[in-house]
């Protein structure tokens, strides 16, 4: 069956419409994140790498920090080597303000998830001009994405970059080469960065779950032999260093994110009386604290 005239044309202008409705929408999402408090620094979990990126990034590079309280081992700062810091860093070159270098990267990071889930949902077969960017928008201010990527940016960082593993992957379940799309997705995990390694660990189940279901054969044994490989490969530059803090570390998050430590002193009382307290206090309190990049340089 011959497709009808003009059915390539129309598929070429449908998938141009996507890119530029991709583009305008973060336009918008870069712009919204240049409103907030402009002048002002976020308090971000690293607030140093906004201030003075590249001293941070050198001290980053050794596990021991002379400057850091007295002098302490570096708590997982090998992460911020890529890509936060470099983001940062060539920032602070061009000679930008703090706060604009700030915003650009939160707007990056819902960028990135609009752009990703937008494309994941039309690779899914949804091919509606207007539902690929809706779902895209859903999931870039979503309230977690948008109460968290203000103070702790990275930590929002792997969710944004969740869609971009799977993506390679729904391609390379159909069409091109199964080793190149186990590589993209390897290298979409490399990107994640390693400041939190349970964090990064988050978007593996997503391609392994994509791999597993899909029909056997070739391309789903291919894509699973390569996979696996390229991601050790790609996550051994923050592996390594990880292993190695580990060897001098005390094993701390047995004493602030295990089960028993933070559900055990729990009661239903303590929970009811933290909720009564909550809701006799005033707003203000509530409110981000930023500050200003003047009483900061």
């Amino acid at each position: 069956m011959e497709p009808r005239p003009g059915a390539a044309q129309e598929v070429s202008e449908s998938a141009t419409r996507f890119r530029w409705r991709l583009v305008a929408g973060c336009v918008a999402l870069i712009g919204l994140a240049m409103t907030q408090s402009p002048g002002l620094l976020v308090p971000d979990t690293k607030l140093d790498l906004a201030i003075a990126p590249i001293d941070f990034l050198r001290r980053a590079a050794h596990l021991w920090d002379a400057e850091g309280a007295f002098g302490q081992l570096q708590n997982r700062a090998y992460g911020y080597l890529w890509p936060m810091g470099p983001f940062f860093a060539l920032g602070s070159l061009l000679e930008v303000d703090g706060w604009v270098v700030q915003r650009l990267w939160m707007g990056s990071v819902v960028c990135v998830a609009f752009v990703g889930a937008a494309k994941v949902t039309r690779e899914l077969g949804v091919r509606s001009d207007l539902a690929c960017p809706v779902a895209g928008f859903a999931f870039a201010l979503s309230p977690r994405m948008l109460s968290v990527v203000g103070p702790s940016s990275i930590e929002m960082w792997p969710s944004a970059l969740a869609p971009w593993v799977l993506l390679p992957l729904i391609i390379g379940a159909d069409r091109g080469s199964p080793r190149r799309a186990a590589g993209l997705s390897a290298l979409a995990v490399a990107m994640v960065g390693g400041v939190n390694a349970a964090a990064t660990a988050a978007v593996l189940p997503l391609g392994a779950l994509w791999l597993l279901t899909r029909a056997a054969g070739q391309r789903r044994r291919s894509m699973m032999i390569w996979w696996p490989v390229f991601t050790l490969l790609g996550t051994l530059w923050w592996l390594v260093p990880l292993f190695l803090l580990g060897s001098y570390s005390p094993p701390f998050l047995d004493f602030i994110e295990s089960a028993g430590v933070t559900t055990f002193p729990t009661t239903v009382m303590d929970a009811s009386a933290g909720r009564r307290t909550g809701s006799r206090t005033s707003t203000r309190s509530h409110q981000p604290r930023w500050t200003s990049c003047a009483s900061t340089t």
